[in-house]
């Protein structure tokens, strides 16, 4: 439904009328909108309907179907509008009017005098603040999409009862949704994994609306299909990443309750998530890998010099080292060297200072994994030697580790010194040394 006007030229040299002509000196936008209902600014292309709004009171937004047109144009106003609307509809109509010096104009096929243009107006007015009854009645899905000004906006009987008794509460409820400056992401459809799913392209650093319940529905070959799956994608995440994948629902869950709010009765709003919060989010996505169950062995080795190193090495890592998507998971290898206080003449750490970063480093082991089910680390080796002790771990998300270790720094709040060491390495080349078959007396050559 929609009011719709018609002005014919009525000048003896005709000529079409530009944008400008159309908005004259009002500080009015326009662009086209795209084919899921999202206004480019600025667009002028013939693509769709040049559509003008006033973005001071952003609403449906008036349609100029015909620019360019020399003999006559064409105004399209989405029903319901808001006042706002309208009025904007009718003032664009009468400067055409007066530019083309036409003294009638056609309104919803009935002839209209411009002079008279007040009583169409109010009649105008009235028949879209009574349509709001007439539209809860006869909703019968849980709501209806208003295609408007910038963004379609989706609205129940329960908002379409409040307008019903407010219609000026319409109009705000439009412009304080449009106002905001965020991306509507929709429903793209492609394979993965042999099946069709349902992704939604996320960015950072800025807001994002996405469906609360995201779309399943495509059509494959003529035939409407649903999605078993649904997943939100981003690139430029991980290094090793070209495009990151995420279960649309697990997303929304991990976004922090402080970052969402309702947008609609559809559609949720994401505030603006920095990088370093998406690869956290992202870092605790269920992995698609088999997290191998730690199994230890106690290694004993002796360096040219004669000093001693005794290392407990995860030895179920070895069965794994061909895994890549182990590897692409955790893919960045972090080394944590701790210095020991108490030694002896061998630099060997006494009974009660062995017992001590016993204890720190299984804080820091727990704290690097974090999720239990899924981890963002994989313990690898520990290496007592020359009065340190060296943790060596593959992480998942290294921005997680690095935030944990700079907390403790910058809060001097160590139990012991310590520095360390983070750099990717996918092919887990650093670790290489570890990735071999023990035995519970072996004691390896080569490791100093």
């Amino acid at each position: 439904m929609a009011c719709d006007i018609s002005i014919k030229n009525s000048r003896l040299f005709k000529s079409p009328l530009s944008i400008s002509d159309i908005i004259g000196k009002e500080n009015w936008v326009f662009g086209t909108s795209d084919d899921s209902g999202r206004m480019e600014e600025g667009k002028n292309d013939g693509s769709g309907p040049l559509v003008i709004y006033n973005p001071s009171s952003i609403g449906r937004g008036i349609q100029v179907l015909n620019i360019g047109n020399r003999k006559e144009i064409q105004l399209s106003l989405p029903m319901p509008a808001t006042e706002d609307d309208v009025r904007m509809l009718f003032s664009t109509a009468e400067r055409i009017a007066s530019l083309w010096k036409a003294k009638n104009m056609i309104v919803d096929e009935e002839e209209v005098m411009i002079s008279d243009m007040a009583v169409h107006i109010e009649r105008c007015l009235n028949a879209n603040a009574g349509l709001f009854d007439t539209l809860k009645n006869e909703l019968q899905s849980e709501y209806i999409t208003l295609f408007c000004a910038v963004l379609p906006i989706c609205v129940n009987k329960e908002d379409l009862a409040g307008f019903a008794a407010d219609y000026k509460s319409f109009g705000q409820f439009l412009h304080k949704r449009q106002r905001i400056d965020a991306y509507l992401s929709v429903a793209l459809f492609g394979e993965f994994a042999d099946e069709i799913c349902s992704h939604y392209i996320i960015f950072n650093g800025g807001e994002i609306i996405l469906p609360k319940v995201p779309d399943m529905k495509c059509i494959v070959n003529g035939e409407e299909t649903v999605c078993s799956k649904a997943y939100v994608i981003i690139s430029g995440l991980f290094p090793e990443e070209k495009a990151s994948r995420m279960d649309y629902n697990a997303f929304l869950e991990k976004v922090p309750a402080d970052k969402k709010s309702e947008f609609d009765c559809h559609n949720l709003v994401i505030r603006s998530l920095s990088l370093k919060k998406l690869r956290e989010i992202f870092s605790r996505r269920t992995l698609s890998v088999t997290i191998p169950e730690e199994s230890f062995a106690l290694v004993e080795s002796t360096d040219s010099e004669g000093a001693k190193a005794l290392m407990v090495v995860n030895a179920s890592l070895n069965e794994h080292k061909d895994d890549a998507a182990l590897r692409k998971v955790f893919g960045y290898y972090c080394s944590v060297i701790f210095e020991y206080k108490d030694i002896d003449e061998s630099l060997w750490p006494t009974s009660e200072e062995f017992s001590v970063m016993h204890d720190y480093v299984e804080t820091f082991d727990k704290a690097l994994k974090g999720d239990t089910e899924h981890p963002n680390a994989l313990f690898v080796a520990r290496v007592t030697q020359k009065g340190t002790c060296q943790m060596i771990w593959m992480l998942n998300n290294p921005d997680m580790a690095i935030e944990y270790m700079d907390g403790i720094i910058s809060r001097n709040d160590q139990t012991r010194d310590f520095e360390y060491h983070i750099e990717q390495d996918t092919g887990w080349e650093e670790i290489s040394w570890f990735l071999q078959e023990f035995k519970k007396d072996d004691t390896p050559e080569g490791r100093e």
